[in-house]
């Protein structure tokens, strides 16, 4: 399979705060180490066409096959400055949601707080990490399921892509591009003017929404994303705001 045009890239990411530095790897170990190596370095982006430790939210396996879909990470701005930063992963999410809608004409939802789904099946996982120095940055590493058509047994009712959702496949440039841009523009206003607006179009397509759920040892029905970037879940008129962990649907 052909591996990431390069020069596609850069041109294509022209005039934006990511991919400043682009590197591509035919296989790594994890995008997000290699970008944890890079600290600290706005805007540089790492592409991996396979990984072989790629990992989700608390420490889950992300299934990186060869040359059919995206894996990424990049370093952001200083963060140390802007209130709730890891909220920035509501941002990533929007942006990213955003831009697979406009790809594929199916509406996108993002579930709490870092995935984005088609027809209730994830397509892209988000992670954002920190070297425990704000200043430095973030560490936010993406995979993005584009042309697969297989998944491991366990995943089939869990998991799709963009080309088993459409019925057709993609240029992995112009998705990366296409995500890039618009995760750009989301996190500048974020960073800019907060996670204000980022929270409303996010309430708007937010899946899973007045479900009855689980995360952790809260369970309660999906009321919305508070303005620090927390999940709310009432039960009884009671909100409760939780700022961490697994959504399990309930009904």
């Amino acid at each position: 399979m052909r591996t990431l045009d390069l020069q596609r890239l850069v041109e294509g990411l022209r005039g934006l705060r990511i991919g400043t530095e682009i590197e591509i790897f035919e296989r790594l170990p994890s995008t997000m180490d290699r970008a944890r190596e890079r600290l600290p370095s706005p805007g540089y982006l790492v592409f991996a066409e396979a990984q072989t430790e790629g990992r989700g939210t608390r420490g889950r396996v992300w299934e990186s096959p060869r040359g059919e879909d995206l894996y990424f990470s990049f370093l952001t701005e200083r963060m140390d400055e802007i209130p709730s930063p890891f909220a920035i992963t509501l941002a990533v999410g929007l942006g990213m949601a955003e831009a697979v809608e406009t790809l594929t004409g199916v509406e996108a939802l993002v579930k709490w707080p870092n995935d984005v789904r088609l027809h209730d099946k994830k397509i892209a996982g988000i992670l954002v990490e920190s070297s425990g120095n704000l200043s430095e940055g973030v560490i936010v590493g993406i995979g993005l399921n584009v042309n697969r058509q297989h998944f491991p047994i366990e995943l089939e009712d869990k998991a799709s892509s963009l080309l088993r959702v459409t019925g057709r496949s993609f240029d992995r440039e112009e998705v990366a591009i296409a995500v890039l841009r618009s995760i750009d523009t989301r996190m500048r206003e974020f960073e800019e003017r907060g996670p204000g607006g980022i929270v409303r179009a996010l309430n708007e397509r937010l899946a899973l929404r007045h479900r009855k759920v689980r995360v952790g040892s809260a369970i309660g029905r999906i009321y919305g994303i508070s303005g620090s970037g927390a999940l709310m879940l009432e039960s009884d008129g009671v909100i409760t705001e939780v700022v961490a962990g697994t959504v399990e649907a309930l009904d």
